[in-house]
């Protein structure tokens, strides 16, 4: 039996995981890259901390967020989410909760526009 579990209640933010991908033109040469949709899940996103700092005499804000979703074999860091119109990079390897393949954190850090 799987001791780790996921309440579902806790699943209320819609979350788009997407891929990098190219494509080719008409001639086969590769177009710029885009981004494209692997899925759309149900997840927990969770502020965990605003950051500030100087960045070459600027202000360089980053936004940091936990997000909690069912176990995904297919996401890796090079993947990112989409949720709302916010853009959030997946920060180092998505962490598979006690190695039972039940729930997946991901560290994330919002893009800025």
């Amino acid at each position: 039996m799987c001791a780790v579990a996921i309440n579902p209640g806790r699943l209320k933010t819609s979350v788009v995981i997407q891929h990098k991908s190219a494509g080719r033109d008409t001639k086969g040469a590769r177009t710029a890259e885009s981004w494209r949709t692997l899925a759309t899940v149900w997840a927990e996103v969770l502020p965990v901390a605003g950051r500030e700092g100087w960045n070459v005499k600027q202000i360089d804000a980053e936004l940091t967020h936990g997000v909690v979703m069912r176990y995904r074999s297919d996401v890796t860091s090079r993947h990112r989410l989409k949720v709302g119109t916010a853009i959030l990079n997946i920060k180092g390897p998505p962490r598979d909760v006690g190695n039972a393949h039940v729930i997946l954190e991901l560290d994330c850090i919002e893009e800025e526009d």
